[in-house]
């Protein structure tokens, strides 16, 4: 699958094609990272929140964060193991996850520190660099970078490519958006924010899964051009 997905730069379509079948083809995999991970900690979250203070309730959303990532680095360890034609078991996708989580905390507080600067001074350069920064986990995951290396190897794979990431990002965003209203709008309680939640995670996973596969075509073409390999 690696050699096709590396041919030639990916349409819109091929891309969801091809994250599509992953995504069924891995479905287990994926209800797994959400019954370890989605589930537990939108619990705990959702049952701590109302009696959070202000400091308390920041860090919430910090962690909140962080579980949005982890589950993210699954999904593309999952994509990369799939690619390659790679059998990953359990235990060696949660070692996967929580072996990086030094480079994966990192690159998030680099990359959050340039991307809040940006957005300060103007909102278009932070969202320019918001899609520029679409690779920094599959940097972490698959090519062991961390920080600033990341970011920056991110950044050179993005260009030339930056719309397409950019219109699958702005999807995300809406699909996100369309999957929450509807339980938010039926209760605000604990179980439904959990519902609501782990909904939003089960769907972003396809997501994770598209851009990886992006990151697969661009990178393969890169190295091909530079004589390197994954």
């Amino acid at each position: 699958m690696k050699n096709m997905i590396g041919e030639k730069e990916l349409s819109m379509g091929e891309i969801f094609a091809y994250a599509f079948n992953i995504y069924k083809a891995k479905i287990k995999m994926i209800l797994f990272i959400i019954l370890i991970i989605s589930i537990p900690s939108n619990l705990i979250i959702d049952l701590l929140s109302p009696y959070s203070n202000k400091l308390g309730s920041e860090l919430l959303k910090i962690i909140g964060v962080y579980i949005d990532v982890f589950i993210e680095v699954g999904a593309i360890y999952i994509t990369y193991k799939y690619v390659n034609d790679e059998y990953v078991e359990c235990n060696q996708l949660c070692k996967a996850i929580f072996s990086r989580w030094k480079g994966i905390i990192w690159t998030t507080i680099v990359a959050g520190i340039i991307l809040l600067g940006f957005s300060l001074l103007l909102v278009i350069p932070g969202v320019i660099f918001w899609i520029y920064y679409s690779f920094i986990f599959q940097a972490v995951v698959i090519k062991n970078l961390s920080g600033t290396d990341a970011l920056s190897y991110s950044k050179n794979l993005v260009k030339g490519y930056w719309w397409n990431l950019f219109i699958i990002q702005i999807l995300r965003i809406i699909t996100a958006v369309i999957v929450i209203l509807p339980i938010n709008f039926i209760s605000k309680n604990v179980i439904y924010g959990v519902i609501s939640n782990t909904s939003v995670h089960f769907v972003m996973i396809f997501f994770d899964v598209a851009i990886t596969i992006c990151f697969f075509s661009l990178d393969s073409m890169k190295n091909k051009r530079d004589g390197t390999y994954i």
